[in-house]
């Protein structure tokens, strides 16, 4: 196996993105640390008083030379046809999937339910992917966060630019906010659908009944790091409810498959 040194922040960045496992080895208060990936070990040397050993002291050590352990869960959203049992109060219909506190969630796949007669009732249900870039998301509040307020005017107002580009099945709109020198910051992707016509377009589907099972599946893990503020906030634009015309009733909801591990 061939040894490739790297720096302390690569080798963490490379530990998050793949939940490789991390071992190190200490000597004379500094340490080794190494992993392997694609065939290669990789490995960096931390000396004893640097701002790195601090850190690496304080928040990493505890989890490494042991297994990572992720840890396999769903989550729902509340009823988007059922206003009484949205979590924000009938007004607000945001529902937020974030990690916990020093934690990453790892998005597999998503899929809504609902009822195969929905009328969307001039709503568009939104699913907006929050991603720190070189800084935190906004923090999360009870209401959705706002995203494509205020555009970036170079060397005048930092704010928002738009990229169109494919996701999966479809093509989405992502939303980078830049600072006013234009570095990026963070940003969103908006998945928006405004019919079950287009839910039926842009996903791979099945009908059970009254019920349409809409699955989106994604060829890598979609992360969110407690770190970065980062986590998904799903509404009906209007905040009013969309209408389940069957009987008996369908509920709609959006089910996200999930793994989740420590973000260290």
């Amino acid at each position: 196996m061939t040894d490739i040194n790297v720096s302390y922040s690569e080798i963490l960045e490379i530990r998050r993105q793949n939940h490789k496992k991390l071992f190190y080895q200490s000597s004379g208060g500094d340490y080794t640390l190494w992993l392997s990936s694609d065939g290669f070990r990789l490995f960096c040397e931390v000396e004893c008083g640097s701002s790195e050993c601090t850190d690496f002291e304080t928040y990493r050590k505890p989890f490494c030379n042991k297994p990572v352990d992720i840890i396999s869960e769903t989550v729902y959203t509340h009823d988007f046809s059922d206003d009484t049992t949205w979590d924000g109060g009938t007004s607000n219909s945001v529902s937020i999937i974030e990690p916990e506190t020093a934690k990453t969630l790892c998005l597999h796949n998503a899929t809504i339910v609902c009822d195969k007669n929905l009328d969307f009732d001039g709503n568009n249900l939104a699913v907006v992917v929050w991603a720190g870039i070189t800084q935190p998301c906004p923090s999360s509040g009870v209401t959705r966060t706002p995203f494509n307020d205020v555009p970036f005017i170079p060397g005048v107002q930092a704010g928002w630019i738009l990229y169109v580009k494919p996701w999966s099945q479809q093509e989405v709109n992502t939303y980078i906010y830049l600072s006013i020198i234009g570095t990026p910051l963070y940003g969103c992707t908006a998945f928006e659908y405004s019919s079950i016509d287009e839910l039926i377009a842009k996903s791979d589907f099945k009908f059970f009944d009254n019920r349409l099972h809409a699955r989106f599946d994604f060829l890598f893990p979609v992360k969110m790091r407690s770190s970065m503020n980062e986590r998904i906030e799903t509404y009906a634009d209007n905040d009013t409810k969309i209408l389940s015309l069957s009987t008996p009733y369908v509920p709609a909801k959006a089910t996200f498959v999930m793994g989740t591990a420590s973000e260290f």
